[in-house]
C-alpha cells in the first residue's frame, strides 16, 4: 500500500514536469487508533501527526483528539505479516490546509503507521461542518386521558323467516327430474 502511494507520487512527477504540488487545499483527516493507546500515547500521536503536517508546510484549521468508540463492525488489518481483528478504536480528526505534494506524502506515512487502524482524507472547505447536537424538544402536556366507554351498538338485523317447505309427491319429483334431463 505504502508502496501504491509512492509510486502514485512518482508518477504524477513524471507525466508533470512542473507539478509543484499545486495550491493548498483544505483536507480533513480522519483517523481510527488503536484502543490500547492510553490518552498520553493518543495525544503523542496527534502531535506527531501535526508535526508532519506542519514539516509539510501545512497549517491546522482544527481538530479533535481520539476519542474512545466501538466499531459498527469488527475491522481486519494486516501489518507485518500479521492480522489483527479490532472491534474498539480511538476516532480522531483533524482540519488542515496543505498543498496536494504534500497530501501524498503524509498519506505514505500514514500507511506505514502501525498504531492506525484506518484513516482516510478527503478535500473539504474552511468552515465547521460538524452537525450540532440535537437538543430535544419539548413536548407539551396533554390533559390526563379518561379511559373510553365502550360503544353500545344495537343492530337490528332482520331476521329471515323461512318460507314454508314444499312436500313434493313422488310423482312431481320424477315429473321435475324428467324435465330437467331433457333440457
Amino acid at each position: 500500500m505504502v508502496e501504491d502511494v509512492t509510486k502514485t507520487i512518482k508518477n504524477t512527477e513524471e507525466k508533470n514536469p512542473t507539478f509543484d504540488g499545486g495550491e493548498a487545499s483544505v483536507y480533513e483527516i480522519g483517523y481510527h487508533i488503536i484502543s490500547s493507546l492510553h490518552e498520553e500515547d493518543t495525544l503523542a500521536f496527534a502531535t506527531t501527526l501535526r508535526s508532519m503536517v506542519e514539516k509539510e508546510g501545512g497549517t491546522f484549521v482544527s481538530e479533535e483528539l481520539g476519542k474512545p468508540m466501538t466499531l459498527a463492525y469488527d475491522i481486519v488489518t494486516a501489518f507485518g505479516g500479521k492480522k489483527q481483528k479490532y472491534s474498539e478504536s480511538r476516532f480522531g480528526w483533524f482540519k488542515c490546509t496543505l498543498p496536494q505534494k504534500a497530501v501524498l506524502k503524509i498519506k505514505t506515512a500514514l500507511f506505514a503507521e502501525q498504531k492506525l487502524i484506518r484513516f482516510c482524507v478527503f478535500k473539504t472547505v474552511r468552515e465547521d461542518t460538524r452537525a450540532g447536537k440535537r437538543i430535544a424538544r419539548e413536548v407539551p402536556e396533554r390533559a390526563p386521558r379518561t379511559p373510553l366507554e365502550p360503544l353500545k351498538i344495537e343492530r337490528r338485523i332482520p331476521i329471515a323467516k323461512e318460507a314454508p317447505r314444499q312436500t313434493l309427491s313422488d310423482e312431481e319429483i320424477d315429473k321435475t327430474i324428467e324435465e330437467l334431463i331433457a333440457s
